[in-house]
């Protein structure tokens, strides 16, 4: 999956620093077309590329991608019961919260 807002901002990351798509498939030892891919989202790059345009376009692309997976999370755990008269929603937190709770210990009110 592809957030819709990477290409965008990987475009808008290249032009900040004035280099064209020639410029960056170089120094990552792509061919342009590829990057082109990226930046119109028609595909996404592999980690190592990804690390690669962190570093040289100084922008943390990886938080892209971790909004989208954690965006989907939520939505995959987020159901609507359409038979209740208010059509109230119901969200189930992951599993792993759910164990993390359970397993931590309670914590107390500190005393004044």
């Amino acid at each position: 999956m592809i957030p819709k807002e990477f290409g965008p901002r990987l475009k808008i990351s290249r032009r900040q620093k004035h280099l064209n798509q020639t410029d960056i498939s170089k120094r990552l030892n792509i061919t342009r077309q590829a990057y082109s891919n990226y930046e119109t989202g028609r595909c996404a790059p592999p980690v190592d590329v990804l690390a690669e345009l962190t570093l040289l376009l100084e922008y943390d692309f990886f938080s892209i991608f971790l909004e989208a997976a954690a965006s989907k999370l939520f939505h995959s755990n987020f159901q609507f019961y359409p038979e209740s008269e208010d059509l109230s929603c119901q969200t189930q937190p992951p599993l792993e919260l759910c164990s993390f709770v359970s397993d931590s210990t309670p914590v107390t009110p500190r005393k004044k």
